[in-house]
């Protein structure tokens, strides 16, 4: 029996100790998908790296109160996961306009050189995530992907 998937939802405040944290449920999600150990412990680190990347941005360009939505999914065969810059103040919004590019261009070139298969870029409710997405390499090799 195989089961479905799962999603986990969680903020990242501007604090790197919470970072490893994160990789500890990316690669258990990337596990429960039935992604190799390399390909976990690979797309963990780059998770860990786009956080940081976001969060460095982020106090680079004055934002406070900064913090970082991220989902978690893991389906049969692959993982993704969001990451959402946001800002509070008077409530939860997220981080739009130039501040939104610059807050993800970094992340975005970084990535394509580490364990990540796609890299996209998405504006929702006029903010910017990034998805990051993995895929079973054994899988992947079997479909001629």
């Amino acid at each position: 029996m195989r089961i479905k998937g799962s999603r986990t939802e969680c903020t990242l405040r501007n604090d790197p100790r919470f970072i490893a944290g994160i990789g500890a449920v990316v690669s258990h999600a990337a596990c429960r998908a039935g992604l190799l150990e390399w390909d976990q412990t690979e797309f963990a680190a780059a998770t860990e790296e786009a956080c940081r990347e976001t969060l460095s941005t982020l106090s680079k360009i004055g934002k406070r109160e900064l913090t970082v939505q991220l989902a978690v999914a893991d389906f049969p065969g692959r993982v993704e996961v969001t990451i959402e810059p946001v800002t509070t103040h008077r409530g939860v919004r997220g981080l739009t306009g130039r501040a939104a590019v610059h807050a993800v261009e970094g992340v975005c070139q970084t990535l394509q050189r580490r364990g990540v298969d796609r890299v996209l870029c998405e504006t929702h409710a006029h903010s910017l995530r990034v998805k990051l997405i993995k895929y079973c390499s054994h899988l992947k090799a079997a479909t001629g992907d």
